[in-house]
């Protein structure tokens, strides 16, 4: 699905800020659930994972959790996955 415009509902937006700073300096990386139209498309989940292999530049997570973790979103809910997220750190920055 090619989209021109991504809408992301508050709670999914609060998760990935949340999963950022949680593990700041290390970066986060997690799974966006939602539906799509023609052009558009609707985040309304945001799944972080929280067993990710993280370091200050990187960010990797297990494919067979990744897929278990999908498969278990895509079973309780009628979302589809849209895509990842995944944060970049400063690491001349400290979090106060």
């Amino acid at each position: 699905m090619l989209v021109s415009e991504v809408f992301i509902h508050k709670a999914p937006f609060v998760t990935m800020i949340v999963s950022a700073v949680e593990v700041y300096p290390k970066e986060c990386l997690g799974v966006l659930f939602g539906y799509g139209t023609q052009h558009t498309a609707i985040v309304e989940q945001a799944f972080c994972y929280q067993t990710a292999e993280r370091t200050g530049t990187t960010v990797e997570v297990e494919e067979s959790r990744e897929l278990c973790c999908r498969d278990m979103l895509q079973k309780l809910t009628s979302l589809e996955p849209l895509g990842d997220f995944h944060s970049h750190t400063r690491r001349e920055h400290e979090c106060r």
